[in-house]
C-alpha cells in the first residue's frame, strides 16, 4: 500500500521561505517593470503581470495544497483543476516570454529613448527568460538554441552564409530583378 500523505499543517519552515521567495519574485518583477517605461514592447505588461500573478497562485497553491501528487492522493479536484490551469498558463506566458523577450534584446543598448524600453523593465522582462533558459538546460543545446534565436529573428540566416556567397546570390538577384523589369517595359 502506498505510504500515507504527509498532513498539510503544521508547515516546515522551508516551504514557509518558498513561499517567501515565490512572493518576493513577484514583487521584485512588478516593481522593476513599473518603475521605468516601456512603450516599445506593448505585450511586455501583459507578460510581466501574467508571470507574477502565476507565481503567486501557484506558489499559494503549492504552499496550500503539496505537490500535485499529495493532490492525487488526497483526491481534491478542485485545487488540481486549478494547478492544472495554472500549469497551463504558465506554459502559455513562458512561449509569450520566448517570442518577445529575445527579439527585443537591442533595448539593451538603446533604453531611455520616448519610444524604447528603459532599462529596469528590460531586467524586468530578462529575469524570467533567464529562469526559463537556467530551468531548461536540457534543451539548450546549440541547434535548439539557433532555431528558437532563428524564429524569434534574433540571428538571420544570412548570419551563417560567408559574406561572399551572400554577396553572389544577391548580385544574381538584383540581375533576376533587372531582367524581369526590362520585359516588363518592351
Amino acid at each position: 500500500p502506498p505510504a500515507p500523505p504527509k498532513p498539510l499543517w503544521p508547515k516546515p519552515p522551508w516551504e514557509w521561505l518558498q513561499l517567501v521567495f515565490t512572493y518576493a519574485y513577484a514583487a521584485l518583477l512588478l516593481g522593476l517593470y513599473y518603475s521605468g517605461a516601456c512603450p516599445a514592447i506593448p505585450q511586455s505588461g501583459a507578460y510581466i503581470v501574467g508571470i507574477s500573478v502565476i507565481a503567486i497562485v501557484g506558489g499559494t497553491l503549492r504552499f496550500i495544497f503539496g505537490d500535485l501528487e499529495s493532490l492525487r492522493r488526497r483526491r481534491h479536484p478542485v485545487p488540481m483543476l486549478l494547478v492544472g490551469i495554472t500549469n497551463c498558463a504558465g506554459f502559455a506566458f513562458t512561449i509569450l516570454g520566448l517570442v518577445i523577450v529575445p527579439a527585443n534584446f537591442g533595448f539593451f543598448g538603446d533604453s531611455g529613448g520616448p519610444d524604447t524600453c528603459e532599462l529596469t523593465p528590460m531586467i524586468a522582462l530578462t529575469i524570467p527568460f533567464a529562469f526559463i533558459c537556467l530551468g531548461c538546460v536540457c534543451c539548450l543545446t546549440v541547434p535548439c538554441l539557433v532555431t528558437a534565436l532563428m524564429c524569434c529573428g534574433v540571428i538571420k540566416l544570412d548570419d551563417f552564409v560567408s559574406s561572399e556567397e551572400s554577396t553572389a546570390t544577391s548580385d544574381e538577384d538584383a540581375d533576376q530583378m533587372e531582367a524581369g523589369d526590362n520585359e516588363d517595359s518592351t
